[in-house]
Formats: structure tokens, sequence, C-alpha cells
């Protein structure tokens, strides 16, 4: 199952678009992100719309836009022959305006399109000519978007590093940018690449991560999508009440935007839980409606799947000759995909032929310069004349803008050592506050023990006619009193340096920790470690795990909830500690400008290690601290 985040994502730059241009009354722009609203939720009628307005445009940017925006909505609904159709109408267009964002527009979706019918290897190189142009285009944002999809190929290939690498590029691409669509794919496809790798709680995690996310956007699609990941992943564990419950729901929203590989997806789902509970009614029932629903989008690859579940069916109740001809069948149409593939080579070759044909005619303007400018030696004298005033200019501007940069470099100095003394002021805030928290403990808990032990001492010293019993139990409450000290220095000690952190490092640290506060009864706390394979610096693992205390300090004080998630990821470039509680939430905006000391210094810490300290949290949802480290 793929999702496409194709069109609707990096849509915040864009080349120099007329929006005054007026269909029916509306401004094109206005009629186009209607349509884009519908995309998901209801895509016929965004394509009718789209077909309509297309038809009385002259401008070519738009034209492209509205072709693209028609591809999109037939890859919802799974009608991918009028996809690839209508995706390289809008590239032969890109390439013959030279349009070079919309150029890697098209090989974007294109790319999406043909890893949809497993076509990878053209999938990979329409993804990488996606990249290139965006490129040479300048928008870094729209790599965003082919980090994920290139994430997604990975996990087809079941190459999970790569995935995962690609996955958490695109997804700290859209923190960065405010995505929330591409975040809701991004997560989508985490909960399935952990599914892969049997990770089955973190799955869960970002599945219904997703499908909060996408909820927030009305994003039906990438929502009934997630959903389905969510029952896959409930029926992988032989959870199969969940199961049923998440795909007849995620079956609900893709039948309102009538998205015939969703519902087709769904009914398979429905008709696996039956199979495996061995009510072959139900499940041959819900086969035969995912047949229809494949039948009428007119996709082969959904129709050989649901061929390879009726094969089962009719397998497990001893009908092998429907078994084995839905299994034929199945092969069958795998075959036909791959001549369809073929098919779609054609569409390449022209516009390999039309990339090809424009390079000849820039090639043969070129012909035509060079002969001109040997017929015109005074033109060429005059333009080394102008290219020297030009250059003379440059030169002079050129020393004007160092100036400028001397000046801006001397202000962003300044800035640095001001923001430096901030850090050091907060540092040493926090080391003093630590140390009055230290004063207090020693003073309120150890100060009386010694007082009494000296007491006792005292006792001894001064009265010799004491009898032999007291004396003895003088000297045991003392001894007891001295025990008792050493417990609470030991305590302590422990609070500054825990000595599992010193001695095993930071990982049994943390999961030393996780199984305290579970102890404690009141919060319910989980931990989940992915990558953490190596032994970090020491300076690295004392920052990170004091981060974690103050951050889980602040749920115990504040939070007032029942449930503490905490994941900890680390690849080849960073590693990523994300605590979410299910507490009372806060208006971040709000107390941006009063944080707390605690608070202050664990953002201080964290940016000391070139790291980043992202804090989600809305009043009555409860709060996501996400910690960024690089390696």
């Amino acid at each position: 199952m793929f999702a496409d985040i194709f069109f609707m994502s990096g849509q915040k730059k864009q080349s120099n678009i007329s929006s005054t241009i007026i269909i029916d009354g509306q401004s094109v722009d206005t009629l186009f992100k209607e349509m884009q609203a519908l995309v998901y939720s209801n895509p016929d009628s965004a394509r009718t719309l789209a077909v309509n307005v297309l038809k009385k445009l002259d401008d070519a940017e738009w034209q492209i836009r509205m072709l693209n925006l028609i591809g999109a909505t037939c890859v919802v609904q799974s009608n991918h022959f009028q996809a690839f159709e209508n995706y390289h109408k809008a590239l032969k267009l890109s390439i013959q305006e030279n349009n070079l964002v919309r150029i890697g527009d098209s090989y974007n979706n294109l790319g999406v399109l043909n890893l949809s019918i497993k076509n990878n290897k053209d999938a990979l190189e329409n993804f990488l000519a996606a990249i290139h142009n965006y490129e040479l285009a300048a928008m870094p944002d729209k790599i965003n978007i082919i980090h994920c999809n290139l994430g997604i190929l990975y996990l087809d290939l079941n190459n999970i590093e790569k995935a995962f690498y690609h996955f958490h590029k695109s997804q700290n691409g859209f923190l960065d940018s405010q995505d929330s669509h591409g975040l809701a794919i991004v997560y989508s496809h985490l909960a399935a690449s952990l599914l892969q790798i049997n990770q089955p709680d973190s799955a869960i995690f970002y599945a219904k991560l997703a499908i909060q996310v996408a909820n927030s956007i009305s994003d039906l699609y990438t929502s009934a999508f997630a959903q389905n990941i969510e029952g896959n992943i409930y029926l992988n564990n032989g959870d199969f009440k969940n199961a049923e419950e998440v795909y007849k729901k995620s079956l609900k929203v893709s039948e309102k935007i009538n998205s015939g590989n969703l519902i087709t997806a769904n009914q398979l789902g429905l008709a696996r839980v039956n199979l495996k509970q061995k009510n072959i009614a139900k499940a041959i029932e819900h086969s035969y409606n995912a047949l229809e629903e494949a039948e009428n989008t007119n996709s082969t690859e959904l129709i050989y799947k649901v061929f390879e579940v009726l094969s089962a069916i009719y397998e497990q109740t001893n009908d092998f000759e429907k078994a084995l001809s839905y299994y034929k069948s199945a092969n069958n149409l795998k075959m036909e995909l791959n001549d369809q593939s073929k098919l779609h080579q054609l569409y390449y070759m022209e516009i390999n032929q039309l990339i090809k044909d424009k390079e000849a005619q820039l090639i043969e303007i070129e012909k035509q310069k060079l002969s001109l400018s040997r017929r015109n030696s005074l033109i060429i004298l005059l333009g080394l004349l102008f290219i020297a005033i030009i250059i003379i200019i440059l030169l002079i501007y050129n020393n004007h803008i160092n100036k400028v940069k001397q000046e801006q470099a001397v202000k962003f100095n300044e800035a640095v050592v001001k923001l430096t003394e901030e850090r050091s002021k907060a540092a040493f805030n926090a080391e003093i506050q630590e140390r009055k928290r230290m004063g207090l403990e020693l003073h309120d808990s150890v100060g009386p023990m010694l007082s009494l032990a000296k007491l006792n001492l005292t006792a001894l010293l001064e009265r010799s006619d004491l009898a032999p019993e007291r004396k003895s139990m003088i000297l045991n409450n003392t001894v007891s009193t001295l025990n008792e000290i050493l417990r609470e220095m030991k305590h302590i000690v422990q609070n500054m340096a825990p000595i599992v952190l010193i001695e095993k490092g930071f990982r049994l640290a943390v999961e030393d920790l996780v199984m305290k506060l579970n102890e404690t009864e009141k919060y319910t706390v989980s931990l989940d470690i992915s990558g953490l394979n190596e032994k970090m610096d020491q300076y690295l693992e004392h920052a990170l795990y004091r981060a974690i205390l103050e951050v889980v300090n602040n749920i115990l004080s504040h939070a007032d909830g029942s449930e503490i998630n905490i994941q900890i990821i680390q690849n080849h470039e960073d590693i990523t500690i994300m605590i979410e509680d299910n507490g009372v939430g806060f208006d971040f905006q709000q107390h941006e400008n009063s944080k707390g000391l605690g608070l202050k210094s664990l953002i201080s810490r964290i940016e000391g290690l070139k790291g980043k300290v992202f804090i989600d949290s809305v009043v009555g949802r409860g709060t996501i601290v996400t910690i960024v480290v690089p390696e």
C-alpha cells in the first residue's frame, strides 16, 4: 500500500505564477486551493473542477499544475493508466517551458506512480531526476518529499536501514518547514517500517501519531491509510478484535472519499481477519467485495492481491480446484502488470526524445550565435568593452558588499558573544540552584541526624555513671543514626551522578530510571530504544540523561497524567529522544517567555551540543518533547 505525498506538500515556495487569471469569476489561485482541499476527501469533484478549468487556461504554468492535480485524483482512486497519461503531459509541457520546479514535480509524481506498481527501477530514476531539478531550481523544501518517497522505495526493497535514513531526513525537514501533511505521511510509513522489523509497539505509536496529525488537517486519505496500517499491525499481532474495528473505520473513510485502493485494502484486511478466525463465509464475502472494488478501479495489482487471498481461502476449505484457479489467475495478472510496466516505457521514450530535441535545438542556437559573432567582430569588441565595464562595476560592488559583510560579521560576532554570555549565565544560575538544593538536602536531612549522633556521643562522654545496658542502647542508636546518614549521603550522590550511568552507560541508566518510575505505580512508563548500540562520549551520556531527568521531573511535577512514553532512536547522523505524556498539557506560546530555570538549563545544555529541542503541547492533549543531538 502506498500513499502519495507528492502533490499537496512543498507548495510554500512557488515560481512566478500569475494569480490574477480569472476563471468563471474567480481567480485561478483560489480555485486551485479549493481543488487541493478536495483531492483526498472528494477526488471526483476535484478532478471535475480541474478538467473544466484546464479547458479555459492558456497559461502553461497553471496548465502543468492542473494536469498534476488531475493525475493525483486518479492515483487516489487507483486509476493508474489515466494518472500516467496526465503526469506525462505535465512533464512534456514542463520540459518545453524549461520550468525546473514543475519538471521536478512531474518526475516525483511519476516516481510515486511507478513505485505503486512495483516498477522500482524507473521509480528510483524518476526520484533522482526530481532531486536534480529541485536542486537546480534551489527548492530544498521539496527535496523533503523525495526523501520520504525514497524511504518508501527502500522499504519495499527490504533495505530497512536506508528506509529509516530517508524517513528521518524527511521527518526533520517537514518539522523545520512545519508541513503537517508531509509529517502524517512520514509517520504512516515509519509505522509500516517498524511493523516490518517486528517492533509492533513503536509501529502502533507512529500509526496513531499519523492519524492524529492527518485528522488535525482534515487529510482523510492519509488518515484512512494510517488506520489501514494500524489494522495490519493488530492483525500481525493476532489482535483480531482491534484489527477488525480499525479496518472498518478506515473502510468508512475510504468509501467517503471513494478511494478504490484503500477500500480494496481494508476489505482484504477484513477478509484476512475472518480467515484467521476460521469464519470462511465472511472471509469470502469481504474478498469478493474487494474484488469488485479492484475491478472498478481497473487496478491489476489490487486484483491479483485479491486472487491470492481467495486462493488461500479455498485452499483452507479443501476446494483445491478453485484455489489453484485463483492462484494461476494471480500469477497471470502479475505477468500482465509487468507488461503494463513495459507499455509505460513508451512514454519515457517520447520524453527522452523530447529532451534530445531540446538539446539539439540549444546546440543549433549556439552554432548560430557563433556564426553571428564571427561576422560581427565589432560587436565582439563592444561586448568585451561592455564586459570590462561590468567587471569594474562588479569589483566596486563587490568591495561594497565586503564592507557590508564585515559589518554584519561584527554584529553577528557580538550576537554570538551575547548568546554565549546568556547561556553561561543560565548554566551558572542552574549550578547555583543545584548547590542550593544540595545545601538544603544536607541541612534538612543529614544535619539533624549528625546533631543526634553528636548528642548521643556527648552523653556517653559526660555520663560515666550510665548503666552498661543504657550505654549499649545509646551506642546502637548512634550506629543506626550513622547508617541513616550514610544512606542519605548515598542518595544525594546518586542524584548528582548515578552510579549505573558511570559504570554501565546511558542505555542501562535510562532502563533503570524507567524501572524505578514504574515501581512508584503513579505513572505507567514505556521505553523503546532503537539503534543505540555503541557507547557514547561520557559528557554526551550525562547531558542526555540529565535532559531526560529534567523532562520527566517536569511531567511528575506538572502534567497530572498517568502515562509516559520514552523513545530513543540513534542513526548514523543523530540521536533522537521523544518523551510524551498524556497529561493536561499547556499553551506553549503563552509560556515561551516564562520558561523555568530547569527548562532553560536543558535547552542551553542541548544547544551546547549543537542539538535542538522541540516542544509540542496543547492544553488538554498532553505534551511531546523531542530532543535531537548530532553524533
